[in-house]
């Protein structure tokens, strides 16, 4: 981070910013990786760089606690479509994991409420299946965000 910060890189240091928040993420580190989210959403945003701006605000999304969860899963459903025209697809495909995660605390929202037509099982196997398109393993990075949004949702029932 440092290092982007002296040449005065802000997209860089963004994208670090992210990687770290997620890092904390993964770790159950939640004050931390909504610290390094925050970050990278300021960083983004004085690079100019859409596409970081709407993953850390994705990130910042899915570690909030809300009791009611249905803003921030309908945000996130905005923020897939607005990741589309921005040729992020794989962005879009993460975003759509963070949504689903999100989702199986309160798995009995019904897909129409969150401004989606899919249930979660399609869902999941559409992020399968890109990844299949797209030559993916289950080791790459969407494939982590894919095995936890199918291991939450295997926890509060079986989506398939």
């Amino acid at each position: 981070v440092a290092i982007h910060r002296d040449l005065g890189d802000p997209r860089l240091e963004a994208i670090v910013r992210l990687s770290q928040a997620e890092a904390h993420r993964m770790l159950d580190e939640q004050s931390r990786a909504r610290s390094r989210a925050l970050d990278a959403v300021v960083m983004a945003r004085r690079s100019g760089s859409r596409l970081f701006e709407l993953c850390s605000e994705a990130l910042i999304i899915e570690l909030s606690r809300d009791p009611s969860p249905v803003p921030g899963l309908k945000r996130l459903a905005a923020i897939r479509t607005d990741l589309s025209p921005l040729g992020a697809s794989t962005a879009e495909q993460i975003v759509l994991c963070r949504l689903l995660r999100m989702w199986s605390r309160q798995p009995d929202l019904a897909p129409a409420e969150l401004n989606l037509s899919e249930p979660p099982a399609e869902l999941l196997d559409a992020v399968h299946r890109f990844m299949q398109a797209h030559g993916m393993s289950d080791r790459s990075e969407l494939g982590r965000h894919h095995r936890e949004a199918v291991a939450t949702w295997s926890a509060v029932s079986d989506p398939r």
